[in-house]
């Protein structure tokens, strides 16, 4: 699967196939914002559904639409966790 990023994460992949280390997702979901406070993050390239939604309001909160341990590789895995550790500091 590729993504587009929403938040500055640069485009990357997690894993539909089979890998000996990493698990295959079969069924990544989309997610739909809630509220007027809630945002899409990340889309997927291929419908641009939403893979990645966040909310800022009273607290922050991020949800991926894939388990986030299935990034292919690590420096994806790190600039992906910098944007959404950016994303969930306070103002």
């Amino acid at each position: 699967q590729n993504l587009m990023p929403i938040i500055d994460t640069g485009t990357f992949r997690f894993n539909t196939a089979w890998h000996p280390e990493i698990y295959r997702v079969d069924a990544p979901d989309a997610l739909k914002p809630a509220g007027n406070r809630g945002i899409t993050l990340l889309r997927y390239r291929e419908n641009e559904f939403s893979a990645a939604v966040g909310y800022r309001g009273g607290h922050r909160s991020v949800v991926f639409g894939f388990p986030f341990e299935t990034i292919h590789n690590e420096q994806d895995r790190a600039r992906v966790m910098k944007s959404v550790l950016q994303f969930l500091e306070p103002d």
